[in-house]
């Protein structure tokens, strides 16, 4: 009878300390939940460099000068040394016998 009450003692102690481990890692997990909604702003807000680019207003004009090209250089602009079309040579088609003779008269 004295062993038993000296186990039941001993598990009345073990859950004692587990009741107290469990009770201190649901504060730890709940500071770290909070602390994990305080910082939600932090995580998803846009970097500085993001920011940064975003509020860069300027414009490109380098796209611009790209959508109004027609093919032409620009007006005072220096002509192109090597960049200019080839003329294209057209080969003459040779005609079939029956297609270039005269019909006879």
């Amino acid at each position: 009878m004295e062993g038993l009450r000296q186990t039941l003692e001993a598990m009345r102690m073990t859950m004692l300390d587990q009741t107290k481990t469990i009770a201190e890692l649901t504060s730890q997990l709940s500071i770290a939940r909070a602390s994990k909604q305080m910082n939600r702003g932090k995580r998803f807000a846009p970097t500085t460099e993001q920011r940064d680019l975003l509020n860069n207003r300027s414009t490109d004009s380098r796209a611009d000068e790209k959508d109004g090209f027609d093919g032409n250089p620009p007006f005072g602009s220096p002509p192109a040394s090597s960049g200019e079309p080839k003329k294209k040579t057209v080969t003459k088609k040779s005609k079939k016998k029956s297609e270039g003779r005269k019909p006879p008269k």
